[in-house]
């Protein structure tokens, strides 16, 4: 996607429907994540460190899917709210964690300390 999107859902039942899909699909991949780390845990035990590696790469690879989609928000990590994507960092955030990027940015020009946090901040407000 090269625009912001918000998806906001009028209807309750579909907004409930929606969003227990969500939370199922987090759920999944986080219980996924935790088998993956008990198998990445026994290969380490057993001194196998190149498959205790290949396994963790599989669950960053994971994790990372998970966080840039729209089944949760990276700040809060909640799931059961109205989600805007950021076309620039291609994430979704939940409508109130963007909103608060976006004051932040707009509001608090003294909270940037590193170099790009400001830039980053910005593509909230675009």
């Amino acid at each position: 996607m090269k625009k912001k999107k918000i998806i906001a859902y009028k209807d309750e039942r579909i907004k409930k429907i929606a969003i227990n899909l969500r939370k199922l699909l987090r759920d999944v991949v986080l219980d996924y994540d935790s088998r993956l780390g008990d198998l990445s845990l026994k290969a380490w035990k057993q001194q196998n460190k190149s498959k205790s590696q290949s396994i963790q790469e599989q669950r960053e690879e994971l994790l990372r899917a998970l966080s840039k989609s729209i089944c949760m928000c990276p700040t809060c990590r909640k799931s059961d709210r109205d989600m805007i994507f950021n076309p620039f960092v291609e994430k979704w955030w939940c409508a109130q964690c963007y909103q608060d990027m976006k004051d932040t940015y707009l509001n608090d020009k003294s909270f940037f300390e590193e170099e790009g946090e400001e830039e980053y901040y910005k593509t909230f407000t675009l």
